[in-house]
C-alpha cells in the first residue's frame, strides 16, 4: 500500500494577494485539464474544533495519493471476477493471512499473551491503512483486499504460463526454449532434498578424531576404499555401525540409540553451514550404508557422517506433498559422486508452473514488475479510459515505467483520451467508475486516517507556538516572517515548473500552475499550501513544541522550600519540566525575612522592582543571562545557583555520560553445542549445566594466567596467545582418557572460543553482563590510582600484554588481570564469559574550555551549532560535547516517540469536538481507536 502523502520537495507557500508576486498563469491557448467534478466540493466533510474541512479538500488529497490504486482495485475486481483459487491456493492465501498477522513464528508456538499482542498491532496496521478486521461482509474487509491482490497473481500465473507455452511450440530448430534443461536441472538439485538418516559425531581437532577412531578399532592408516581393523580385515556395516556407536559415546558420553532423522534444513543448521558447505553437501550424496572415510573439516570442527537410511524419494523444501521418486522415471543419470546431472522430460513438465512461478518469486520487484504488466495489458483490453487527466498522467507514467523496467520495448502504447465526462474517472468495457463512488470509496476507506493529519496538524499550527498565520481563518500574523517562508519554499520549485522541468512527468507548464498544484500535490488552493503539513511552517512550528517539551518558560519554575531545619529554610526552584527540585542556595531562618524569588525572563523585567517586597522580605531575582539560563541574584547583586531553562536536557546529558565507555577487550567463552548448529545451547544460569560451564572457563582463565606469569614483564606475549594455546590443548585432549584435567569437560561436549580484542562500548548490542563487567574494568582503568597518587593516566593505553611506567623512581607494571580478576566469570549468552579490558578508550570530555571557565553546552550553542559557520553569532568549540552528549539528549527528553506521544495526547482530548458529516459514528469510531490504539503502542515501547 502506499504510505499516505509523499514528501514534496520543497512544499509550496501560499500566495496571497498582500504581495505583489506573479504567478504561473493558466495558458488560454492549452485545453484545461480534463477534470470530473466533484458535485459535493462546497460541503464540509468534517469539523476539527473550529476548522471546516471541505469535501474538495479530502478528495483532492485522497485522489492524488490513493486515486489509481481505487481505480485499480476497481477495475480489477471486474477482470479477476471468474478467477476460482484452488484448493492449494487457498491454502497458500490463508497461510499469507496467517503470516500477516502473526509473522513467520507458528502460531501453536505462541502464548495467548503473544497472540493479543500480534492481533492488536495487527488491527492498527489495518485501520491505519482504512481496512475493516472484524465483519467479513465490509468491502474492506482486510482479506477481501489481499484476495484481489492474490488472484492479480494467479492471473499473472496463467497468462505467463500461456505465453511461455505459446513461444516455445513456435521455436524454430536451433532455438532454446523458455526454461531450458540446465534451468530445469539447477531447479531441482536446489529445492528438492531426501531425508537422511545419519550419525554424525563431531570433534574439535583432527587428532582428536584419528585418536578416537583408533579407539574404536579402525585402522587410520588405511581408510581409503572402506574401513579396516587392525589386522586391515575390512569392516562389515555392522562392524562400521558399531564403530560409529563407540565413537558416538566417547565424544558426547551417552550412548547412541540410532541415527537421527535430518532434513536438508536440518543439515545447513550445523555450524551454520551454507548450501555450498563441505557438510551438506557431502551429506546429501550419500547412499545407505556409506560413510566419510576420514575426518571431513568444517569452521574449526571435524565430522564423521554415517548414512544408516536415505529415504528413495526426494522432497520440495517448501512443499512437503511434492515427492519426486529416486528412480528412471524422473533421474536420467547421476554422476560416479551420486550428483545429479539430467532429469526426465517426465519430472520436467512437473517442474514447470514451480519455474514460471519461480519468475515471479526471483525478487519482490519482478513479483510486482510482472503482475503490473499483466494487469495493464488485461486493462488495456478492456478498453480502460480515464477522464480524470491528473490520475491519467500518473497511470501513464506508471504503465511505461513497467514496461522499460523489464525490458520490454514492443508493447501497446497507453493512448490519453480525448473523450470527457461530466460523472465519470474512467469506465472500460462493461464498467464504469464515477467521481460519486470514487469519493465513497476513498472516504470509506481513509477518511479516519487523513482527518487524523488534519488533527495533528491542528494540534502542531493552532498553538501558541505557530506566530506566522492564523491557521483556521488564514490571517496573516507576521508580513516579514510570512515572506520569508515563501521566498525559501517556493521560488525554487515554481521555477522549476515554469522551466517545464515537470514536462517530462506530464504536467507541462501550459498545464497550469493551479491544475498542477491539485493533481501533482492534491492541494485545493494556494491558500493551503502554507499550512500544509508538509511544508516548511509545519516543520519549524513542530521544532519549537518539541522545545517547549523540555523548555522551561519563567512561567513554569516556581520557588519552593527544599528543607527545614529546625527553621533554617532552603528554597529551591522547581518544574514539571525537569526531572529534580534545584537548591537555590539561599537560606533563612526568620520566617518574616524569607525572600520572594523572582523569576524574569528578561532583565528589563526586573528593573525598578524594589529590594524588599509588600512584606519588607528581601527580593532574590532568577534572571535570564543570555539564552534561557535562570541566574539567580540577590538584591545585593550576589549570584547564587545557576538553573536553565533547558535543564531537563542537561539532566539527560548527565545520564548519557554516565552511561557513556568504550574498551576493547579479550577472553574466553564456554558453551555447549550439541546440536551443531553454531550456537550454544540453552540453559539457564542456575541449571546443572551451568556448574560445568564455569569450573572449566576458570579453568582454562587460571590455565592461561599461570603461563603468563611465569615469563618475565620483558618477553610476556598478549594474554589471547595464552589463551589460545590452553584452548588448543583442551581440543587436542582426549575425551576418553581420565588421565587429563580436561576430561570431563570434554566429555560433557563443551567448546570454547577465544575473543580477541573485541571492541564494546555502551551502544554494544551485546549481554548486558558483558556490558556491565566490560564498564566496570573500564571505570577501575580511567580512575586508576597507583600507591603515588592520582597523576598517572592509564587510559588509551594498551595494557596488554603489560603496560610500564616509573614515577617516583618506582616502576609500574599495569596488566589487563590487575583488573579483571575483581570481576570473574559470568553469565551470558547461554554459556560463561570471563574478560579482560585491555584498553580504555577515553570518552569525550564532560565540559569544554571556555577563556574563563568549563562549561556543557546550553541550548544557545546547540541551536548556533546547527546554523552554517557565516550564520553563527560565537565560535562553536564544543562539537564533540555537543554530538556526544547534547544532541543525544534532546533526543532521549523529546525523541520522536516522546512528541508522537504529546501529539497524540492532544489529538485525544480534541476528539470531542471532531464531526463527520456523513458516516460520523463509524469514521470517529476508527478515529479514536487509531489515537488510542497508537498511544497504546507506545506506553508498551
Amino acid at each position: 500500500m502506499k504510505k499516505l502523502f509523499k514528501r514534496i520537495i520543497p512544499c509550496l507557500i501560499v500566495v496571497l494577494s498582500i504581495f505583489a508576486i506573479v504567478s504561473c498563469k493558466d495558458d488560454t491557448k492549452y485545453k484545461y485539464p480534463s477534470q470530473v467534478p466533484l458535485y459535493t466540493s462546497d460541503g464540509i466533510f468534517a469539523e476539527v474544533g473550529n476548522l471546516k474541512i471541505t469535501n474538495q479538500d479530502i478528495y483532492n488529497r485522497l485522489l492524488q495519493s490513493y486515486g489509481i490504486e481505487e481505480l485499480e482495485n476497481a477495475i480489477d475486481a471486474e477482470l479477476l471476477k471468474d478467477v476460482v483459487l484452488t484448493a492449494d491456493q487457498e491454502e497458500d492465501f490463508q497461510d499469507q493471512m496467517t503470516n500477516l498477522i502473526y509473522g513467520t513464528l507458528e502460531v501453536e508456538e505462541l502464548t495467548e499473551e503473544e497472540k493479543a499482542d500480534a492481533e492488536k498491532s495487527f488491527k492498527l496496521d489495518m485501520i491505519s491503512n482504512g481496512l475493516n478486521v472484524d465483519d467479513k461482509n465490509n468491502p474492506l474487509y482486510y482479506e477481501n483486499y489481499y484476495r484481489l491482490d492474490y488472484k492479480r497473481y494467479v492471473k499473472t500465473l496463467e497468462v505467463l504460463t500461456a505465453e511461455i507455452k505459446e513461444a516455445d511450440a513456435e521455436l524454430e530448430e536451433d532455438e532454446d526454449p523458455y526454461f531450458t534443461d540446465d534451468n530445469y536441472l539447477s531447479y531441482f538439485t536446489s529445492n528438492f532434498h531426501k531425508t537422511y538418516k545419519l550419525i554424525i559425531v563431531t570433534f574439535e581437532s583432527e587428532k582428536e578424531a584419528i585418536q578416537t577412531m583408533k579407539d574404536a578399532g579402525i585402522n587410520v592408516n588405511s581408510l581409503l576404499n572402506g574401513w579396516k581393523d587392525a589386522d586391515n580385515n575390512p569392516l562389515t556395516n555392522e562392524q562400521v555401525v558399531e564403530a560409529f556407536k563407540a565413537m558416538y559415546k566417547q565424544a558426547y558420553k551417552e550412548d547412541c540409540t540410532g541415527a537421527t532423522e535430518y532434513t536438508y534444513a536440518d543439515l545447513l543448521k550445523i555450524q551454520g553451514s551454507s548450501s555450498s558447505s563441505a557438510i551438506a553437501n557431502k551429506a546429501v550424496n550419500l547412499e545407505n550404508g556409506e560413510y566419510t572415510e576420514g575426518p571431513l573439516a568444517y569452521s574449526d570442527r571435524f565430522f564423521l557422517m554415517y548414512a544408516e537410511e536415505v529415504d528413495t524419494a526426494y522432497v520440495y523444501d517448501n512443499d512437503d506433498t511434492f515427492i519426486v521418486e529416486d528412480n528412471e522415471t524422473y533421474i536420467a543419470e547421476k554422476d560416479a559422486d551420486n550428483n545429479i546431472v539430467e532429469i526426465t522430460d517426465a519430472l520436467k513438465e512437473k517442474l514447470f508452473s514451480y519455474l514460471v512461478d519461480n519468475i515471479l518469486a526471483t525478487s519482490s520487484s519482478a513479483y510486482e514488475n510482472n503482475i503490473n504488466r499483466v494487469m495493464y495489458e488485461l486493462r488495456q483490453a478492456a478498453g480502460l479510459e480515464i477522464f480524470a487527466e491528473g490520475l491519467e498522467i500518473e497511470y501513464k507514467s506508471a504503465y511505461d515505467t513497467v514496461f522499460s523496467t523489464l525490458d520490454i520495448t514492443d508493447y501497446e502504447a497507453f493512448k490519453a483520451t480525448e473523450n470527457e465526462s461530466s460523472t465519470e474517472i474512467a469506465k472500460w468495457n462493461g464498467g464504469s467508475l464515477t467521481v460519486d463512488e470514487m469519493f465513497n470509496a476513498l472516504t470509506s476507506r481513509y477518511g479516519a486516517v487523513i482527518t487524523l493529519l488534519f488533527v495533528q496538524q491542528y494540534v502542531i499550527l493552532n498553538s501558541e507556538h505557530n506566530k506566522v498565520v492564523n491557521y483556521v481563518t488564514g490571517e496573516v500574523l507576521d508580513t516579514e516572517k510570512y515572506q520569508e517562508y515563501f521566498d525559501e519554499d517556493i521560488e525554487s520549485y515554481k521555477e522549476s515548473f515554469e522551466n517545464g522541468d515537470f514536462e517530462t512527468y506530464g504536467y507541462p507548464t501550459s498545464y497550469g500552475w493551479t491544475n498542477f498544484l491539485r493533481d501533482y500535490l492534491g492541494l485545493s488552493e494556494e491558500a493551503a499550501i502554507i499550512v500544509d503539513f508538509n511544508g516548511t511552517l509545519y516543520d519549524d512550528v513542530l521544532a519549537l513544541y518539541t522545545k517547549a517539551l523540555y523548555m522551561a518558560e519563567v512561567g513554569d519554575v516556581e520557588a519552593v522550600v527544599l528543607t527545614d531545619d529546625e527553621g533554617v529554610k532552603t528554597w529551591g526552584l522547581k518544574s514539571d519540566k525537569w526531572a529534580k527540585t534545584h537548591d537555590t542556595g539561599v537560606k533563612v531562618v526568620d520566617e518574616n525575612v524569607l525572600p520572594a524569588i523572582t523569576l524574569a525572563w528578561e532583565e528589563a523585567d526586573i528593573e525598578g522592582v524594589p529590594n524588599v517586597d509588600e512584606n519588607d522580605k528581601p527580593v532574590v531575582y532568577a534572571k535570564n543571562d543570555y539564552y534561557g539560563h535562570f541566574v539567580l541574584t540577590t538584591n545585593d547583586g550576589k549570584y547564587l545557583t545557576n538553573v536553565t531553562a533547558d535543564q531537563a536536557v542537561l539532566e539527560a546529558y548527565d545520564d548519557i555520560y554516565d552511561e557513556t565507555f568504550s574498551a576493547t577487550a579479550s577472553g574466553v567463552y564456554v558453551y555447549y553445542d550439541k546440536d551443531l548448529d553454531g550456537t550454544a545451547d540453552e540453559f539457564a544460569e542456575d541449571d546443572k549445566l551451568a556448574e560445568s560451564a564455569q569450573q572449566l572457563v576458570t579453568l582454562i582463565w587460571k590455565a592461561a594466567k599461570e603461563l603468563y606469569d611465569a615469563k618475565d614483564f620483558s618477553h610476556k606475549e598478549s594474554m589471547t596467545t595464552y589463551l589460545n594455546i590452553v584452548v588448543r590443548e583442551y581440543e587436542l585432549s582426549s575425551s576418553i582418557s581420565t588421565q587429563n584435567v580436561w576430561y570431563s569437560y570434554k566429555q560433557e561436549g563443551l567448546r570454547i572460543k577465544v575473543i580477541s580484542s573485541s571492541t564494546y562500548s555502551n551502544s554494544s548490542n551485546v549481554h548486558e553482563n558483558i556490558l556491565t563487567a566490560v564498564k566496570g574494568m573500564w571505570s577501575d582503568i580511567v580512575n586508576y590510582n597507583d600507591e603515588d597518587g592520582t597523576a598517572t593516566s592509564l587510559t588509551g593505553q594498551n595494557l596488554d600484554p603489560v603496560y610500564r611506567y616509573v614515577k617516583n623512581s618506582k616502576v609500574y607494571n599495569v596488566t589487563p588481570y590487575t583488573f579483571a580478576d575483581k570481576y570473574g566469570s559470568f553469565y551470558a549468552d547461554n554459556g560463561f564469559y570471563q574478560l579482560a579490558v585491555t584498553k580504555a578508550t577515553a570518552r569525550t570530555a564532560y565540559e569544554y574550555k571556555t577563556s574563563t571557565k568549563q562549561q556543557k553546552p546550553s541550548l544557545y550553542i546547540y541551536e548556533q551549532y546547527q546554523l552554517d559557520s557565516d550564520d553563527r553569532d560565537i565560535t562553536i568549540n564544543c562539537s564533540s560535547q555537543i554530538t556526544t552528549y547534547y544532541s543525544p539528549a534532546i533526543t532521549r527528553v523529546a525523541g520522536s516517540d516522546v512528541v508522537n506521544k504529546a501529539i497524540l495526547n492532544s489529538a485525544k482530548e480534541l476528539l470531542s469536538s471532531v464531526k463527520f458529516t456523513e458516516n460520523n459514528t463509524k469514521l470517529h469510531a476508527d478515529l479514536t481507536y487509531l489515537v488510542e490504539a497508537a498511544l497504546e503502542e507506545l506506553d508498551a515501547e
